[in-house]
């Protein structure tokens, strides 16, 4: 019997990691939470790499901007989300996603007034932002990495940890002297994130067509059982959903806990996938000293 075809949604979760989903998937969340019936958005995604954003609005005018690629994608727009060459209000919603830590601080106000001005009714910003116990996170993360890796830095931390995450006092200065209502969401309990961001960078570093499906299955049960709890304090990203229009209402998101069911739950199926990659190395490696050793026997023999 052939098995039913998974819907996009189950394919999203399936093919993203839990913290490339999480983050559009709030996005995604605050936008269809203030559709009327039958309503068609223009949304704009600054920075987004992959044209990700319109996987998870297929049914809206999505595009993306950003400088420093070339594309063919008929919704890409070259151009920067500090000087945005884009008509006041041209779109209904402006996001970003994990970008705004990388603007240079001396811009990070220009990179505010260009996304809402370019936004008709509102901005959702989603991004890591400095505390101390996020700046040991990083660190510890990047620490990680370097053991996996063979000692090279990851990029991205690297530079969070070199040029400082921004502040929230930054973004939340500027709402309020422009009379900005917004409303302050959180994604990724802090210790989670240490913990599935090492997961994720152990299997990125190993990602073998063997334990495909068993990565897809993780990310399944995050995405599916976790994310819509993963949303508590102390967190590693916060969303700030920005309104100009007075429509827009608040996403009401669930109150409840990570309970320790739960926990246990994620850390079994993480040490699960870590004893997938480990037999999964085991194999490969035993296949490369085979064949070695038969190298080794030819050349031998051709000695001989």
């Amino acid at each position: 019997m052939d098995k039913p075809e998974i819907t996009d949604e189950e394919k999203l979760k399936r093919e993203f990691a839990f913290d490339l989903y999480g983050r559009y998937a709030i996005i995604r969340d605050i936008i269809n939470a203030n559709r009327q019936a039958g309503e068609r958005f223009r949304v704009l995604d600054v920075g987004g790499r992959g044209n990700i954003m319109r996987r998870f609005l297929p049914n809206d005018e999505v595009f993306y901007l950003d400088p420093y690629i070339e594309s063919d994608d008929d919704n890409y727009i070259e151009g920067d989300g500090c000087d945005m060459p884009l008509e006041d209000q041209s779109f209904d919603f402006v996001v970003s996603a994990d970008v705004f830590e990388h603007i240079p601080k001396e811009l990070r106000t220009k990179f505010l007034e260009e996304n809402t001005r370019v936004a008709k009714l509102g901005t959702v910003l989603v991004a890591p932002f400095y505390s101390e116990e996020v700046y040991k996170a990083e660190i510890g993360a990047n620490e990680n990495f370097k053991i996996i890796s063979g000692g090279v830095d990851h990029q991205w931390l690297k530079e969070h940890i070199d040029n400082g995450l921004p502040s929230e006092d930054e973004i939340i200065s500027f709402l309020k002297k422009n009379n900005y209502s917004y409303q302050r969401l959180n994604n990724n309990v802090l210790t989670l994130w240490a913990y599935l961001v090492g997961l994720l960078f152990l299997t990125s570093t190993n990602f073998y067509e063997e334990i495909r499906e068993a990565v897809y299955d993780f990310n399944l049960f995050y995405n599916t059982k976790v994310f819509p709890f993963d949303s508590s304090e102390p967190s590693y990203r916060k969303i700030f959903f920005i309104k100009k229009s007075e429509r827009l209402t608040d996403l009401k998101i669930n109150n409840g806990l990570i309970n320790n069911k739960l926990f246990l739950e994620i850390f079994k199926n993480g040490m699960d996938l870590v004893n997938r990659v480990d037999i999964v190395n085991k194999s490969i490696n035993q296949q490369r000293a085979q064949e070695i050793s038969n190298l080794n026997q030819e050349i031998s023999n051709l000695n001989q």
